[in-house]
Parts: structure tokens; sequence; C-alpha cells
């Protein structure tokens, strides 16, 4: 981990698209950053031809006495967003379910979103799962355009978490994560087969 109290703004800056620099500003005035590490590793996406580096983990105390009613709808999203980051499964599944509750998804957070599948909660990827008509449209269409070899590693990921985790318990077409691997591979296939 990397002590980042210099270093906060810029990683987390960097994690969303430019045009949300006034909301994380905001986010920043109204909450104790300084305390935030991050893993040292990162997922570099496109959005909307911009570049953005979501960190594979922070560890940030969870926000238990905190009243959000000073964040804007948006500034809560892309907290939201940040959190299912965080270190703590109980916490990613908490955030994960308030942007899964919306009617639909930014382009910017299919990323938070799709990171989960390749990670090893299965109550997570279940709940994506139930919601995955959110994510399953143009935009998703679009996010796999852009990122086409982060798509075929969150692939790789679902299948490796399956084989270490769950390989005894869950038949391959059993396993959840098999269900949006499937729903991804085929869209990558339709993506490769329209160039």
């Amino acid at each position: 981990m990397v002590n980042i109290d210099k270093h906060i703004e810029g990683i987390i800056v960097s994690s969303f698209l430019e045009e949300f620099s006034e909301e994380i500003n905001h986010i920043f005035q109204y909450l104790k950053w300084n305390k935030l590490t991050y893993s040292d590793l990162f997922e570099r996406i496109i959005i909307e031809e911009q570049i953005i580096n979501i960190p594979y983990r922070i560890y940030f105390d969870e926000l238990k006495h905190v009243n959000i009613s000073n964040l804007s709808k948006l500034e809560y999203r892309i907290l939201c967003c940040l959190f299912t980051r965080h270190s703590n499964g109980k916490v990613r599944e908490k955030y994960l379910r308030d942007i899964l509750n919306q009617d639909s998804l930014y382009t910017w957070e299919i990323p938070y979103v799709l990171q989960l599948t390749g990670e090893y909660v299965v109550e997570i990827i279940e709940l994506i799962l139930m919601k995955w008509e959110l994510l399953d449209n143009e935009n998703l269409y679009k996010f796999i355009c852009s990122n086409r070899k982060y798509v075929e590693k969150t692939i790789r990921r679902i299948q490796s978490y399956w084989n270490a985790y769950y390989r005894g318990y869950a038949q391959e077409n059993e396993y959840v994560g098999f269900i949006i691997k499937e729903s991804l591979q085929s869209s990558l296939i339709n993506k490769i087969s329209s160039v």
C-alpha cells in the first residue's frame, strides 16, 4: 500500500472523467480523504476517449456517520463507484447496490461494476447478474470496443476465480460468473465480427 496524503486528489481525479473534477473537489472538502491508502495496482480504462486509472483496492474507513445529503446525486454516484474498490467486500457490495438501484448506468460506471465480476465474491457477482440488463446494452458494447484487452482479462479472471474458489462447489454451467463471462464473450465476438 502507498500512503497518499499529498497525492490522493490526483489518484481519485484520475479514476474518473476530467469533467467530474468539481464534483470530486466537493467530495474532498466534505470527507477526510487524508487517511485513504490504495494498492499500487490500477486498471487503465478508456471512457469517452479519456484514460482513467481505477485503483484495484482502496483502504479507507467506511462512511458510517456521514450525512451524504450534502452530496449531489452525481457526487454520490462517484463516491459509490470509488467504494466498489474498497478492501472490504461488504462495503463493495453496499455501494454496488446503490449503483444498481438506478434506472440506468452512465458509461463511466460500467468499469466499476464490471471489475467486480472478475473478483471472487460470488454474492456480488450474483447481484450484478440480477441487474445485468443495466449493463448489457449499447454502452457496454461501446465500452468493450474501447477496452477489449481489459474485458478479455476480466473474462480470464472469472475463469480463474471459479477454478481457485468454486470448482469444488459448482460446475461451470452452475457458476454465476460464467453467465456473465458468456455474455462478455458474445459481445467480444460481435465486436470482432463487425470490424
